[in-house]
């Protein structure tokens, strides 16, 4: 199977794609094609693409929420972080 990015060559063996039935692919596109999902996605490639190595992943993060108009975001960390994640 043919790699997605620039068709030029095989998928490494570790790659999870090259397992997917036709079907799969199909309906993954359609996920991708949905209104919400299609706006994250573009939302999220506008951010790595004008602030990749430029700010940190929070900074990226808090750009992201605001984009989307967001007014409450949560984060997941484990006991190990607590006293870190309280920074935000």
């Amino acid at each position: 199977m043919i790699n997605c990015k620039h068709q030029d060559s095989e998928y490494p063996k570790f790659c999870p794609t090259k397992e997917l039935t036709t079907d799969e692919i199909i309906e993954i596109k359609e996920l991708y094609n949905e209104d919400d999902n299609k706006e994250i996605s573009r939302i999220s490639a506008e951010i790595e693409e004008e602030f990749y190595c430029k700010y940190t992943r929070v900074e990226e993060i808090i750009e992201f929420a605001k984009r989307l108009k967001m007014n409450k975001i949560g984060i997941a960390a484990c006991v190990g972080l607590m006293e870190e994640s309280r920074t935000f």
